[in-house]
């Protein structure tokens, strides 16, 4: 302990402010803080259906790391009768889009969650601004359950 109580909180002050500045720096760098772009579950009953997932951060590219996506058909789901659900990066404007993830639930149990979560397809998407899952159906596929985040991190200036 520092001889004057002054000097305790000078310290204190120094290594908040050091901790803050290089907090700063990492997440602008992008190689440590990841974020994540989620949405509460929703329900899907036509085709094809494009559901917005949430907005990114727009000041630095992306490296997506994974996605965590669950899913549920509620009743009739085979070979012959499924869902294709395809993730997409959209640009600011929502013109343009980098499909980053594509599975189907062909092989799902029918009223059960599965866990579709992997790495991405593309990593590092061209576009970044915004985030959509595209839903068609094959067939004639039951009510489907999505669950799903984006887990990212920011591509910057070294």
């Amino acid at each position: 302990m520092p001889a004057r109580p002054e000097d305790y909180l000078i310290s204190i002050y120094k290594k908040l402010n050091d901790f803050a500045r290089r907090i700063t720096a990492l997440e602008t760098r992008g190689d440590v803080t990841t974020y994540s772009v989620t949405r509460v579950g929703y329900n899907v009953t036509s085709s094809p259906t494009l559901t917005n997932i949430g907005t990114g951060r727009d000041n630095f590219a992306h490296h997506i790391q994974r996605i965590t996506i669950k899913t549920r058909v509620s009743t009739t789901n085979d070979g012959a009768n499924f869902w294709t659900i395809t993730v997409r990066a959209y640009d600011i404007v929502l013109a343009a889009f980098t499909d980053v993830y594509e599975f189907d639930t062909s092989g799902d149990a029918v009223d059960t969650h599965i866990d579709h979560s992997g790495p991405p397809d593309t990593a590092n998407p061209a576009n970044y601004s915004h985030y959509r899952i595209n839903h068609v159906a094959t067939g004639s596929p039951g009510d489907l359950n999505v669950f799903p985040a984006v887990h990212y991190q920011l591509i910057g200036a070294q």
